[in-house]
């Protein structure tokens, strides 16, 4: 894991290493509820949440991708 962003109450987000991003319930004990696999070619440096459903993921090679978490999907990049 490279970084961790809380989303909300009881969910987290985490980045990792093979340019993932997770989302977490810390009151479920499974596995991650969505997978986001980043379109950089670094791993996961840090996230930022806007609000509960958008956040941005940045990557070792400078690209900052946008996503929701409703729709499960890249939404933009930079």
């Amino acid at each position: 894991m490279s970084a961790l962003c809380p989303l909300s109450e009881n969910t987290f987000l985490s980045g990792g290493f093979n340019r993932t991003v997770r989302l977490w319930d810390v009151r479920q004990r499974r596995e991650s509820l969505k997978l986001f696999t980043d379109v950089s070619y670094g791993k996961v440096t840090a996230l930022e949440k806007f609000n509960e459903e958008i956040f941005a993921s940045a990557a070792e090679d400078g690209m900052v991708n946008i996503w929701n978490t409703r729709m499960n999907k890249l939404i933009g990049n930079v």
